[in-house]
């Protein structure tokens, strides 16, 4: 079994390791440009944007590739204790983080401090009749752990925010810190 704290150098912590939307462990295949186990083929075009700042039935998010930089400080502004957001982000306070959305199945990759991408989970991405996406991992870190976001697209920004969690165990605490963030469209 992959241990990316020991591999990261850093406590990227077992949260991490369980919680990137429920942990995938398969950290040693697969990376954020669709390579490998769990990840994703190639982009493509799809789908249409809400502006509205709230998911509209039957749009969906574009495919493709998406970007952000979790920081420590933007963490700690909306309340998570340092001490938490430490464990998850290691000395440097920063984590690359990288969400590929292709055909139904996303991927989620960390980039550790020596700048590798790791995989931290991967499964089924779909939509309630709401809009809501709702992402089921297929991990063996927590197999049919299901997330609920609220999401919006404009032009190449992508903003997500967990609503709801399923079958997801009190100890994986923080999918908010590593998810909930605005990601920009890189492919």
């Amino acid at each position: 079994m992959h241990d990316p704290v020991h591999t990261t150098g850093h406590a990227l912590a077992a949260i991490l390791a369980g919680a990137l939307l429920a942990g995938c462990s398969a950290g040693s295949g697969g990376s954020p440009d669709g390579a490998g186990a769990g990840a994703p083929a190639s982009p493509s075009s799809a789908a249409a944007s809400t502006k509205t700042g709230r998911p509209v039935p039957g749009k969906t998010i574009p495919d493709g590739t998406y970007s952000t930089v979790v920081r420590k400080s933007e963490e700690v502004k909306k309340g998570f204790k340092p001490e938490f957001v430490d464990q998850l982000l290691g000395p440097d306070g920063r984590m690359p983080t990288t969400l590929k959305l292709q055909k139904g199945l996303f991927s989620f990759f960390v980039t550790n401090d020596a700048g590798l991408a790791e995989l931290g989970d991967t499964g089924a991405a779909t939509y309630d009749p709401a809009g809501l996406l709702i992402m089921t991992s297929a991990s063996s870190g927590c197999p049919g752990c299901v997330y609920f976001y609220r999401w919006t697209y404009h032009g190449t920004s992508l903003t997500l925010e967990i609503t709801k969690k399923e079958h997801v165990p009190e100890l994986e605490d923080g999918a908010e810190v590593v998810t909930n963030h605005t990601y920009r469209k890189i492919t």
